[in-house]
């Protein structure tokens, strides 16, 4: 009878061992589950971030393409008044008289500073939105970069949360 009694506490002792290290165990895959709902809210913060620096850097691309565009076009015009120029200022040197053609040779020469002068803060322009749009570019990268190791991480801890509540419910 004495042998059944102690047979008896140490089965309730062991029972109640193992119900400590049970209860352990769903605390600590609690904490697990709700670490994992944490990374998973930052993952999926991030991915909303990658796609808004997508987004901006397309649209950076785009009003860089336009602004080279348009430098294409004003650099063309360029040529053509400054070759337009060049022909007026051998004509006056052709004619001896002329202090209509003078003025008129004069307003040119300003005007095609004035386109020239213009063309070239547009070049300035797009040269200072290609350099911002590079460094959109490499942001975006960074930050892709970073997405995929966070992923990863989720996935290994959601990977090492399934072992560990396999192992657990086998016990």
């Amino acid at each position: 009878m004495n042998n059944t009694k102690e047979v008896i506490r140490n089965v309730e002792s062991r029972v109640s061992q193992a119900e400590r290290r049970l209860q352990a165990l769903v605390n600590k895959g609690s904490q697990l589950e709700s670490r994992l709902g944490d990374l998973a809210q930052e993952v999926a913060a991030l991915r909303e971030k990658s796609q808004n620096n997508q987004q901006l850097a397309q649209q950076a691309k785009g009003k860089a393409e336009r602004a080279t565009a348009v430098a294409g076009r004003l650099s063309k015009e360029v040529e053509k008044v400054m070759q337009k120029y060049q022909d007026l200022q051998k004509q006056l040197e052709n004619q001896h008289s002329g202090g209509d053609s003078l003025r008129r040779l004069m307003n040119l020469k300003m005007e095609a500073q004035r386109l020239l002068d213009k063309a070239n803060s547009s070049k300035r322009k797009v040269d200072e939105l290609e350099e911002r749009f590079e460094a959109n570019e490499r942001e975006m990268q960074a930050k892709a970069t970073q997405l995929q190791m966070l992923e990863k991480k989720v996935t290994e801890l959601l990977h090492y949360i399934r072992e560990k509540s396999t192992f657990y419910a086998t016990c």
